[in-house]
């Protein structure tokens, strides 16, 4: 069994972001799970492809959300995409 110390995890920063935000969010994770879905059923590359770009797109939307709640700037943006 494993035990967990919870100091370093309750420095950890979270945001909670307002009722309208966390819908906005939930939403748009359900777009990048069906998403996923598409592209495991797909028939063809093609089709995997396009979906694979939906889905990166999406992705990117619900990072720039995040980046917002955190109100994260340039430079801590690109030390993320690392």
């Amino acid at each position: 069994m494993f035990q967990i110390d919870k100091e370093p995890l309750l420095a950890i920063p979270l945001c909670l972001p307002d009722m309208a935000e966390q819908a906005r969010i939930a939403k748009i994770t359900e777009q990048l799970i069906e998403c996923q879905t598409h592209i495991a059923n797909a028939n063809t590359d093609a089709e995997r492809m396009q979906y694979q770009r939906i889905y990166k797109q999406i992705e990117q939307t619900v990072q720039k959300a995040i980046n917002t709640i955190y109100t994260l700037d340039k430079n801590e943006c690109a030390m993320l995409e690392m």
